[in-house]
């Protein structure tokens, strides 16, 4: 049996910058991290006592003889990759919802992978569990998504991370533990209850990346903006980070009509009136969850403006995905 844990993230500053329609032309950067919530993926031996080979357990069970006929394309494309014979049990658990704008797709693509491999008995560093997961969700799944989610699930950690045209570069941000702690205790998780797949959000911003190139540059902007304050400001000047937050909403909705809407706008306004000094929806936008930054003297007020809908709270975590349990007969 193996077990392995991915966690899921919140991107701060600098998402879109991150697709090589951008990047392998004007070099992207975003900054942000992983959080301690998580996908798990279970696997083990299936014994030969079914009368099907495989079962895999998502938001459906599927039990499946023949391989071609699995459902979920993430699985599908692992057995072809991949050339399994032998009969698996995989079972997918997860601490937040799909499509929530947390990085939950790429979370499991990197997460599957690496129980794959170790099902395989391939050790595989942090750069080749990236690679292998890039060419699952970038070459056989085809997906047009950004590359920040599969970096963060595979090192993990506060980072900025650097895109050129020949490289992906993870930089660990040395921030003092004070200034994190005053950033969790202010940063709040909200479900806007608005379900949306990011793929067909993040392709009409593809359209029209080449007439919005000027936002995009901005963008890139607020991640230095935000690592300045981080690292080199006072603990005082983190709440600065709330209202760039609000500054990078302005901007982030002007990428595509899709990223925001009548209801989305009306949440975001209530959160104001309530005190936050700013936030976005995480991921492509048009749904999922939002995050907000409020001072401590404003949070019940939040909460309570919001009481429609449910909230998080979290902490930023230093691991990528990881085995952490894993025994010799699988």
């Amino acid at each position: 049996m193996i077990l392995v844990k991915t966690p899921f993230r919140v991107s701060l500053f600098g998402g879109g910058t991150d697709f090589p329609d951008y990047y392998k032309k004007y070099n992207g950067t975003v900054i942000g991290g992983t959080i301690n919530k998580y996908s798990y993926i279970l696997l083990k031996n299936l014994p030969n006592n079914f009368e099907h080979k495989h079962r895999f357990a998502w938001s459906i069970n599927e039990d499946i003889y023949d391989t071609k006929k699995i459902k979920h394309p993430v699985v599908r494309a692992i057995f072809k990759k991949y050339k399994i014979n032998n009969g698996i049990e995989i079972h997918y658990l997860s601490d937040m919802p799909s499509k929530s704008g947390l990085g939950s797709s790429s979370s499991f693509v990197v997460g599957i992978t690496n129980a794959i491999n170790s099902y395989l008995q391939k050790k595989l560093s942090k750069k080749s569990l990236l690679r292998e997961s890039v060419y699952l969700e970038k070459k056989i799944l085809n997906e047009k998504t950004g590359m920040q989610d599969l970096v963060w699930a595979t090192y993990g950690g506060l980072k900025q991370i650097n895109f050129s045209k020949n490289k992906i570069n993870p930089i660990s941000l040395n921030i003092d533990n004070k200034k994190i702690k005053k950033l969790e205790n202010n940063l709040f998780l909200f479900n806007s209850m608005i379900s949306r797949y990011s793929e067909s959000i993040e392709n009409s911003k593809l359209t029209n990346l080449k007439h919005r190139l000027d936002i995009y540059d901005s963008l890139k902007t607020y991640v230095y903006e935000c690592k300045n304050l981080l690292l080199n400001q006072s603990l005082e000047s983190i709440d600065d980070i709330g209202k760039l937050l609000n500054e990078y909403w302005i901007q982030k909705k002007q990428l595509s009509n899709s990223v925001t809407s009548f209801r989305i706008n009306e949440i975001y306004n209530e959160a104001m009136k309530a005190g936050a000094l700013g936030g976005k929806l995480i991921g492509a936008g048009g749904g999922g969850y939002f995050l907000f930054y409020c001072k401590k003297k404003n949070q019940k007020k939040l909460i309570q403006r919001l009481n429609k809908l449910k909230y998080s709270k979290f902490s930023f975590s230093k691991s990528g995905s990881s085995i952490i349990y894993s025994n010799k007969k699988v």
